[in-house]
């Protein structure tokens, strides 16, 4: 589930409905900027500040794969793709261990 649907789920969320529906009342940089932070923000777990600290990497990872979206046209199976070829080797070895 966490290598493959979460994925899925988490860009139809923030880059399709987000930025999708954001970007009918703001500039596409502006619902980028904000789908991205809102990513980044998602994966906080906790108010320690390490959290905080991987949030910011989380907010980039976020941009980078909004900018695969915009990019490609608003095509969300490969900004999904991308997000999966991320998370699935990171579960798999926590599997492994």
């Amino acid at each position: 589930y966490i290598g493959i649907v979460a994925p899925i789920v988490e860009e139809l969320f923030f880059r399709q409905f987000l930025i999708g529906s954001l970007g009918k009342h703001a500039p596409t940089w502006m619902s980028l900027a904000v789908s991205s932070v809102l990513f980044g923000m998602f994966h906080v777990y906790s108010l320690v500040a390490s959290e905080w600290i991987n949030a910011v990497s989380f907010t980039a990872a976020g941009l980078g794969l909004g900018l695969v979206y915009v990019l490609s046209g608003r095509n969300v199976v490969l900004s999904s793709l991308l997000h999966i070829a991320n998370n699935l080797p990171i579960v798999i070895m926590t599997l492994l261990v």
